[in-house]
């Protein structure tokens, strides 16, 4: 996100800043009137569509797929990146402590719902947000995936985010509340419907399917951070090759939102071993400004969502230490469309150097996202393909398995997603666990294994499960959700 993106003070506003909530600004020059008449989304902004040119037709992918024509699929990925990364016109705005006004410039896909909103749920919120404390909050947590993983999984917070062909999906056929997936369960075994018809309806339009996930860094000092080293998915510099989450790279940027850093400043972090924490000194470091990322600043309401959630960090801002105007880095995004019948499936990682080939859609930052693409299980010898985000999955490891020796930096976004499926294999509602034993994590999935027997698969969407499931219905558990709305 460039600087030119960050507002010290509202110009044309509509709405008023009170307190450290943050409103959503429309920017009224900008808006034009598709966008002034579209829905809007709970931080209070009206929904942008993706340029509908991104996107093509199920059988041109295919026939990629068919010749393992990585170059298009590639090229394919970043057109769909600078489509949903455009700017939207629209601003987010917060107040820091001292009474500054601060906003930054929404991205497309910031416009769109999240899972809470697009299931009807709410979570069942904590102390910090008792008496409206986390009124329009971006809905941050730890992400939901990286169960089973050592210390050091969570260095990033995330949530999903669903383009309207989605909501109006969900809305559509009511797949929120979890009853309609429950009774179709039953449907399907008084039926005896066979394994590979037990789906839920197929979506409908160019639906795009999200989960953004952000480093967060102060807004008035110069922040370490460990970035992946790659290059590509090559695992290296990372202090335990087996599970190289985040906490285990071995190589850092300092990051600038001020302009004071000075070349050669000693930096310490803790990297975690496969023997516990060791400290590191760096005084060789690239510094990088807030020009090489998409960013926006927390408003109090943002961070008291995150201090009652399991968020937690190494080296990051712990959210004890959090204040408004701190600063949310976008440096991970799942992203996933139904052009197809198996979908596409890419995920960008931040990176501190352009990717040169990202294309001309792509505008400054999101050209420093590198992109690994999974629209097949099997490379053309036999292997199976991996990819992964080095930012989100190498947590994965063990018992959220259904083979346990599997790992997340050796899996495949369309193997994992395609084992989707309601309910998850324990029926467990509680989102610390209701994956355990349920992912795949490469190689094929054809929709015929047994364990998809007694289950309604979800046409690859493990969100609909997550905020079904956690809801309880007809359960003695206690649910880790609540029904919005019907």
């Amino acid at each position: 996100m460039s600087l030119n993106r960050a507002k010290p003070r509202l110009r044309c506003v509509v709405g008023i800043v009170l307190g450290a909530m943050a409103l959503a600004i429309p920017a009224a020059a900008q808006q034009n009137a598709s966008v002034a008449n579209a829905p809007t989304n709970s931080l209070g902004v009206h929904y942008v569509a993706p340029d509908q040119s991104a996107f093509v037709s199920g059988a041109t992918i295919d026939g990629w797929v068919k010749n393992f024509d990585d170059a298009a699929i590639r090229k394919h990925a970043y057109d769909i990146w600078g489509a949903i990364t455009a700017m939207s016109g629209q601003y987010y705005a917060v107040q820091t402590a001292g009474g500054q006004t601060l906003r930054t410039q929404l991205a497309v896909f910031d416009t769109w719902y999240d899972e809470y909103e697009t299931f009807h749920t709410a979570p069942n919120l904590p102390a910090s947000c008792a008496n409206n404390a986390c009124a329009g909050a971006f809905h941050l947590h730890g992400p939901r995936q990286a169960s089973g993983g050592p210390p050091g999984g969570s260095e990033v917070v995330s949530f999903n985010k669903y383009s309207l062909e989605f909501l109006n999906y969900v809305n559509q056929f009511h797949y929120f509340g979890e009853t309609t997936l429950i009774n179709l369960n039953n449907q399907f075994n008084q039926n005896n419907t066979p394994i590979d018809q037990r789906f839920t309806q197929p979506v409908a339009g160019n639906a795009v399917m999200l989960k953004p996930s952000y480093y967060i860094i102060k807004r008035n000092k110069p922040t370490a951070m460990q970035y992946w080293k790659g290059p590509g998915l090559t695992i290296a510099g990372t202090a335990n090759p087996d599970v190289p989450d985040t906490a285990t790279w071995e190589q850092i940027v300092v990051v600038d939102p001020t302009g004071t850093a000075k070349p050669g400043t000693p930096e310490t972090i803790k990297v975690l071993t496969q023997n516990g924490f060791k400290e590191m000194t760096f005084t060789d470091y690239q510094i990088v400004g807030l020009d090489r990322f998409y960013w926006f600043y927390l408003s109090q309401s943002d961070i008291n969502y995150i201090q009652g959630g399991n968020v937690f960090t190494i080296n990051g801002v712990p959210p004890s230490e959090m204040e408004p105007g701190d600063i949310a880095l976008l440096v991970a995004m799942h992203v996933t469309t139904n052009e197809n019948q198996n979908w596409t499936w890419q995920t960008f990682f931040w990176r501190p150097q352009p990717v040169a080939d990202a294309g001309p859609s792509v505008k400054p930052p999101f050209n420093n996202y590198d992109t690994a693409t999974a629209y097949y299980f099997t490379k053309q010898d036999g292997t199976p393909l991996i990819g992964f985000n080095p930012y989100l999955e190498p947590p994965i490891i063990g018992p959220i398995y259904i083979d346990p020796t599997m790992r997340g930096a050796d899996s495949n976004c369309m193997s994992c997603h395609h084992a989707a499926a309601f309910p998850t294999l324990n029926n467990d509602p509680s989102l610390a666990s209701m994956l355990n034993g349920s992912y795949w994590s490469k190689g094929p999935v054809t929709g015929t294994e047994q364990w998809f027997q007694g289950r309604v698969k979800t046409h690859f969407m493990w969100g609909i499960i997550i905020q079904n499931q956690c809801l309880a219905v007809g359960l003695s558990s206690q649910p880790w959700c609540t029904l919005a709305h019907n």
